[in-house]
């Protein structure tokens, strides 16, 4: 992933993979209604949305953006490591 230009890293149009990968959107698209046989199994209402959502590494930065000042980062650990700095700047 590139944060600056909120797209795909490079290596993935490098390796051909672009084809593969979901559309990016916003974490608080609608994408629809949850599909009917989920809720029938899970007893939901039919029209419960559905929203894009996001990562959990991402969503752990969430409360340092309302509560901390730039600059700062946050590094997030489980199965792979996220490392994400907020107002620092790009180094070429």
């Amino acid at each position: 992933w590139n944060p600056w230009t909120s797209d795909y890293s490079s290596l993935v149009d490098k390796m051909g993979w672009r084809r593969l990968m979901a559309p990016v959107r916003p974490a608080k698209d609608r994408l629809g209604p949850i599909l009917p046989a989920l809720a029938r199994l899970t007893g939901l209402d039919p029209q419960t949305p559905v929203y894009c959502g996001l990562h959990d590494s991402n969503a752990s930065l969430l409360p340092h953006l309302v509560s901390e000042q730039p600059p700062f980062s946050v590094v997030s650990t489980g199965t792979w490591v996220v490392s994400m700095a907020v107002g620092g700047r790009k180094v070429e």
